[in-house]
C-alpha cells in the first residue's frame, strides 16, 4: 500500500512542479509582450488627416461637362518633428533624393519652386518671385524662422541649407554607389555642388515646402498626378524611403479644350499673400488649387471642396517613419457642388 502511495505523492509532485513551470513561462512572456507593446506604443503616434472630395463639375446647358475632377495620386512627404537629428535629417535627404529619381524615372516631376535663385555673380538671393516687396518680406521671415536661419546673412544661406540637410554627403555617397569610391574621391565638395546643382535645388525644394508647413504638421504634396507605378514603387520601398507616401488626390480635366475657355477659366495655386489669408481662413490648404478666371473663380465657394464644412476627416496611427499603420476612425468629405451654364 505504501508504494502506491509513494508513486502518487510522486505524480502529483510532478504535476505541481509542471503547472508552476508553465504558469512562470506565462508570466514571463505576458511582461516581455507587455514591454514590447509599450515600446511599439511608443513608437507610433495618432495623427488627425484632413479628407478633401472632388471639385464641382461645370457642365454647360445640355449637361456636357467642361470641367471635372478625376482620380489621380500623389506623392507625399512627412518628416516626423521628433526625428530632428544630424542622422534622421540625412536620412530624410536621401530618401528625398532616391524619390525624385523614382518619380522622374517614371516621366513625372516633383516641386521645384525654391526660394533662392543664383544671380549673376553666382551669389543665392532670397526671392519668392512675388512683385511685392511686402510679401517677399513676409514670406522671408517666415522661411528663415522655419529654417532656423534667422540671423544668417543672405549669402550664407544656401551654403548653410546644404550643410543643415547633409545634402553633399548623401550626394557623394550616390555616386559611390553609381561610380565607385574612386570617382567620389576624384570630386571636391565644391564640385559635387555645381555638377549636382538641379538636384540640389529640388532636394531643398522639397524641404522649403516641408519646413514651410512646419506648423500644420501634415504631409505635404511633393509630386502630382503620378502613375500607379509610381505608387507600387513607393509602397514597395515604404521602408527606404522615410516619411514618403502616395495618397489619392484629385486632377482637374477640361475634356473640351479650348471650348468656351474664356467662360469656363481654370485653376491654378494660391500666389498672393492676400489670396493665401483669405482661403485659409476658410480652410483651404496652402497647396490648394482655386479658381484663377472665368466660372472656375466666380463660383469657386460652391466648386470647391476645401471649404471647412465640406472637408472629411481621417484619424490613424503613424509610426516613427512617418507611415499610416491602421486607421482608427473615417469621416467622408463632401465634393463640391456643380455648376450649369447657360451656355
Amino acid at each position: 500500500m505504501r508504494p502506491y502511495k509513494n508513486r502518487v505523492l510522486m505524480v502529483c509532485l510532478v504535476l505541481v512542479l509542471a503547472f508552476t513551470a508553465v504558469f512562470l513561462k506565462l508570466d514571463d512572456m505576458m511582461i516581455q509582450n507587455q514591454d514590447t507593446a509599450t515600446a511599439r506604443a511608443s513608437s507610433r503616434s495618432t495623427k488627425t488627416l484632413t479628407v478633401t472630395g472632388m471639385r464641382g463639375t461645370i457642365y454647360d446647358v445640355n449637361m456636357t461637362p467642361l470641367a471635372y475632377d478625376r482620380l489621380s495620386y500623389n506623392v507625399t512627404f512627412y518628416r516626423d518633428p521628433s526625428l530632428s537629428s544630424e542622422e534622421d535629417r540625412k536620412n530624410y535627404t536621401r530618401s528625398i533624393l532616391k524619390t525624385i529619381q523614382l518619380v522622374e524615372s517614371n516621366g513625372k516631376s516633383t516641386i521645384t519652386e525654391f526660394w533662392l535663385q543664383k544671380d549673376e555673380d553666382g551669389v543665392w538671393r532670397f526671392t519668392t518671385n512675388s512683385t511685392s516687396e511686402t510679401v517677399n518680406a513676409t514670406r522671408e521671415s517666415q522661411w528663415r524662422s522655419n529654417f532656423y536661419l534667422t540671423n544668417t546673412p543672405e549669402e550664407e544661406l544656401f551654403d548653410a541649407l546644404l550643410e543643415k540637410y547633409l545634402i553633399v554627403d548623401v550626394l557623394r555617397e550616390e555616386i559611390i554607389e553609381e561610380q565607385g569610391e574612386q570617382a567620389a574621391a576624384s570630386l571636391t565638395d565644391d564640385e559635387i555642388v555645381e555638377q549636382y546643382e538641379d538636384m540640389i535645388v529640388k532636394i531643398l525644394a522639397v524641404w522649403q515646402a516641408s519646413r514651410m508647413n512646419n506648423y500644420n504638421s501634415t504631409p505635404v504634396a511633393i509630386a502630382y498626378d503620378v502613375g500607379f507605378e509610381t505608387v507600387s514603387e513607393i509602397e514597395a520601398r515604404s521602408m527606404e524611403l522615410d516619411g514618403m507616401s502616395a495618397e489619392e488626390s484629385s486632377t482637374r480635366v477640361y475634356p473640351q479644350g479650348r471650348t468656351a475657355a474664356h467662360a469656363v477659366g481654370y485653376v491654378g495655386r494660391i500666389n498672393t499673400q492676400s489670396d493665401m489669408e483669405e482661403y485659409t481662413a476658410k480652410g483651404y490648404p496652402s497647396d490648394a488649387l482655386v479658381g484663377v478666371s472665368g466660372i472656375e473663380k466666380s463660383m469657386e465657394d460652391q466648386l470647391s471642396p476645401y471649404v471647412s464644412y465640406r472637408q472629411g476627416e481621417r484619424v490613424v496611427e503613424i509610426d516613427t517613419r512617418g507611415k499610416i499603420v491602421r486607421e482608427i476612425s473615417y469621416t467622408a468629405p463632401v465634393d463640391g457642388n456643380s455648376v450649369v451654364l447657360t451656355i
